[in-house]
């Protein structure tokens, strides 16, 4: 498991990779380069991603349809 990142706010949850692997999803809060506060975003030991207002907003709604095309797919393989 990471190790924590040192975020001004940082939460983590630790689920599984598309190979079974256990991984951490940390989300939370930093500081940019510019000195603002901004949403983040980061698996494992990647990169961490920041997201502004739309940006978070886009990737909430495309995570959403994710979770409705797997009910959709489900439903239609029975």
């Amino acid at each position: 498991m990471t190790a924590a990142r040192g975020w001004r706010i940082e939460r983590r949850q630790q689920i599984r990779d598309i190979n079974g692997k256990r991984v951490v999803v940390a989300t939370g809060v930093v500081r940019d380069l510019q000195g603002r506060l901004r949403v983040a975003l980061a698996v494992d030991n990647g990169p961490t991603l920041l997201f502004d207002t739309v940006e978070r907003n886009v990737l909430a709604a495309h995570l959403e349809q994710s979770r409705e095309d797997v009910t959709r797919l489900e439903r239609n393989d029975r």
